[in-house]
């Protein structure tokens, strides 16, 4: 064996593991905040859309966090996402038909995400109608509507809520709105209804805004509708 030959032979046995001890790179990149969106509204007495889209964001590698849990669980009922884009961004659509024990209390559980030790989760609690949805008037009467709150304490505070009481006295519509809870006490002065026909009256109440833990963002909404018929012969 020449001396070329000796020499390399002892330069590679010196290097042998040498690629053992040369750690990679630490991961520099800003890891996004993963979110959450879900609307839900009250189409009538007991059915309810769901519409929303959740996005886990990226790891500090830039790599999609893992999704433990597919599903959203909005009023307690499991919602697969029927959307996947780019394997990433999950889509979710549904209706849902309640009961009464459950349609009024608005409550979300978003998809668990790796690496994200909490989720923003809400319960709000909704109105519902008393008494029928037909009501019959004298002429001359004014129309008054009740409504109820269900009990509860909202788990967090909604940081919106807007309410809205829309009728049509003949061609001519009315809306009174404002923001905060309705009042349980509705009141529709008789001039503002038109004798000899019926008049459909709703009210529309929402429930929105952000929640927020450390990573994860959210934003909801939630409607209900409660209609009315008055009839002034």
């Amino acid at each position: 064996m020449n001396r070329t030959h000796v020499s390399l032979l002892v330069i590679a046995m010196m290097c042998a593991g040498c690629l053992d001890f040369v750690e990679p790179e630490a991961c520099e990149r800003p890891s996004d905040v993963a979110e959450v969106t879900l609307s839900a509204s009250q189409e009538n007495d007991s059915t309810i859309q769901i519409s929303g889209a959740m996005v886990p964001g990226y790891d500090e590698c830039g790599t999609s966090r893992p999704v433990l849990r597919e599903d959203l669980i909005v009023f307690g009922v499991l919602v697969p996402p029927d959307t996947v884009i780019g394997g990433h961004i999950r889509g979710y659509t549904a209706r849902l038909v309640l009961d009464d024990s459950t349609r009024h209390v608005f409550t979300v559980d978003p998809p668990p995400i790796a690496g994200l030790s909490s989720r923003p989760t809400v319960e709000w609690f909704g109105i519902r109608r008393v008494g029928g949805d037909t009501l019959w008037l004298e002429p001359g009467e004014d129309l008054v509507l009740h409504i109820e709150f269900v009990a509860g304490s909202p788990r967090p505070e909604p940081p919106s809520r807007r309410w809205a009481l829309g009728w049509s006295s003949g061609q001519q519509p009315f809306q009174i709105f404002a923001e905060g809870l309705p009042p349980e006490t509705l009141r529709v002065p008789a001039q503002y209804l038109s004798p000899g026909s019926l008049t459909p009256v709703t009210l529309y109440y929402s429930q929105s805004g952000s929640v927020t833990t450390p990573g994860y963002w959210a934003r909801y909404h939630y409607a209900t509708n409660i209609s009315w018929t008055a009839i002034v012969p």
